[in-house]
């Protein structure tokens, strides 16, 4: 009995994990800053500028750092997510690789429903990886 109960207990600190890690590593592309601080607003975020003037923020959680590029109309063309831990790094892989289309080992696109495609790439940046979206119209 004591061996079912720690199974069950494990898979339910797993199943919390991985919904914690997809709620805060949703890319929220085409969102205003309000719209992101107002659905995290148990976060702290902070804020910054590009060398170029872009706005943007960021916030830091157990699993991931996101940051949010604001353009002139203050939403979101480009996120960028870094995974803390390698459990989150290779779930959101797993994720992509079940959810996107697969360009190549890095790079997935994906979709949506308003006629538009996301880019999803894994890059290094700083030493570190860093999933970075971005959004384009469908052609």
């Amino acid at each position: 009995m004591e061996k079912v109960q720690k199974i069950v207990k494990i898979l339910i600190v797993g199943l919390l994990l991985l919904i914690s890690i997809m709620t805060n590593a949703q890319s929220r592309l085409g969102f205003s800053e309000q719209e992101i601080r107002s659905e995290f607003a148990d976060e702290t975020f902070y804020s910054g500028s590009t060398e170029d003037g872009s706005k943007y923020i960021y916030k830091f959680n157990k699993h991931t750092v996101a940051f949010y590029y604001f353009d002139e109309d203050n939403v979101t063309y480009m996120c960028s997510v870094m995974p803390k831990e390698s459990g989150a790094l290779n779930y959101l892989v797993e994720h992509y690789n079940k959810t996107a289309v697969i360009v190549d080992n890095y790079n997935w696109k994906s979709y949506g429903i308003d006629n538009h495609l996301t880019y999803i790439s894994l890059r290094e940046v700083n030493n570190k990886l860093v999933f970075i979206y971005t959004v384009r119209p469908l052609e």
